[in-house]
């Protein structure tokens, strides 16, 4: 057994869908240990037909579960609920029918038959109730046989990929989206119960952190992304093309860059309000004060930060992606304004590796020429060796502006012979 070996803390994900990009955040998250990182063993469990995540979150049969709008009703009805992140900005869901119905707006709805009896969105519903439709209600159907036969005319449906597949087998298509009426809502949330977040908030941060990690890479390497997903986790064996289609509608749909994973109080008080509207019952609208996941850093100690790091220290740079280096960094990195730039020294490549702060507090690599020459002051420096089988390989450095926060940080660098001293103290 590994001298760093530790058991990890289990965590169970209930999916909104089967494997595809839609769930490539938390796949990226587990494939590139993102999770692994910060000690969780992570199941992701992909959805069934039928499943009902809510009970499953509520009940504690998974830790996580990724649902609809639908969180947000069941809340304000009285489920103890807390939200991580949305996926989705504006809802994904759109109705689809064939052209050949003769529907070309929401307003030939009426008399229609809408597969509409169990979805829970609010943006279609709202939307249906607002324009007063009279349609004929039909339950939810999975699959286009409905729409070939004409007994449904139309359906919700994903925008993101299953639009893609109809008009792939040849369809003629309308569409009716709530985003054009002005219902721009969340889809895909990411939440868990209250007890969870009481009894394990260490558990729960760091299982967030990693899973916005997951999907920020999976965002910025599309390619990498669709690649692991089409030759590793095709369930529903989706073609290339269909990936990278599904792909660039949801980094467009998450508002990738701006707002992505946000959730604003005054939007869930929206949903909720609608919900009175289109559904009777009694809701609460203050028990979304506390629905909003708070997204507090933990405080460290010192000595979990090194033992942290040794763990990542104990295989040689060279055979490090820039994903395991850059975990390295951000570990030191949890005081910004303390911590100014991080050299490595890497004996087998026998060159310097780096990282710096812009003045956004933005990390970014720099050559030697780029390095501030302040930074390289002795007493500004914090160093230990890196060792890899008993022989040393490199060593890593932390350079300080605020010279009052060196000397904890020296202390215990430089009592320890290796980082592997680190771990055993």
């Amino acid at each position: 057994m590994s001298l760093f070996s530790k058991n990890l803390e289990k965590v169970t994900v209930q999916l909104k869908s089967k494997h595809q990009f839609q769930t490539a955040g938390f796949i990226i998250a587990k494939q590139k240990g993102f999770y692994k990182e910060l000690d969780l063993d992570v199941k992701l469990i992909e959805q069934k037909i039928g499943e009902n995540t809510l009970n499953k979150v509520f009940e504690e049969r998974v830790t996580f579960g990724v649902e609809n709008t639908a969180v947000v009703l069941e809340t304000v009805k009285g489920k103890p609920f807390v939200a991580l992140m949305a996926l989705f900005q504006k809802t994904p869901y759109v109705l689809v029918g064939l052209k050949s119905s003769g529907i070309k707006d929401i307003e030939d709805l009426d008399k229609k038959v809408l597969a509409v009896n169990g979805h829970e969105d609010i943006s279609i519903l709202a939307m249906l109730k607002v324009f007063d439709t009279k349609y004929e209600e039909h339950d939810l159907i999975y699959n286009e046989h409905a729409l070939l036969t004409n007994h449904v005319h139309m359906k919700p449906t994903y925008s993101v990929n299953r639009l893609f597949d109809y008009k792939e087998k040849g369809l003629d298509l309308i569409t009716i989206d709530p985003k054009d009426h002005g219902f721009e809502f969340y889809g895909d949330i990411l939440f868990t119960s209250k007890s969870v977040i009481k009894d394990k908030p260490e558990m729960v941060r760091k299982f967030y952190e990693a899973t916005i990690k997951g999907w920020k890479y999976a965002f910025e390497n599309i390619d990498e992304t669709v690649d692991l997903i089409y030759k590793n986790f095709n369930t529903l064996n989706r073609t290339k093309k269909s990936l990278y289609y599904e792909a660039n509608k949801i980094k467009k749909l998450s508002e990738y860059g701006q707002s992505f994973g946000e959730i604003d109080l005054e939007k869930l008080q929206a949903i909720s309000l609608l919900y009175s509207f289109v559904k009777k019952g009694k809701y609460n609208i203050r028990r979304l004060d506390n629905f909003i996941y708070k997204k507090e850093e933990t405080p460290v100690s010192d000595k979990n930060i090194h033992h942290r790091l040794a763990k990542l220290l104990v295989e040689p740079l060279y055979e490090m992606n820039s994903g395991h280096i850059q975990q390295i960094f951000n570990l030191y990195l949890y005081e910004r304004k303390n911590v100014k730039a991080i050299q490595v020294y890497d004996n087998y490549l026998n060159r310097y590796i780096y990282t710096s702060f812009n003045e956004n507090g933005e990390i970014k690599h720099l050559d030697m020429s780029d390095f501030p020459e302040r930074h390289t002051k002795s007493e500004n420096i914090a160093k230990a060796n890196i060792e890899y089988k008993n022989k040393k390989i490199g060593e890593v450095i932390v350079y300080f502006d605020d010279l009052k926060r060196v000397d904890k940080y020296k202390k215990y660098l430089l009592e320890k012979k290796s980082y592997q001293d680190m771990c055993r103290s």
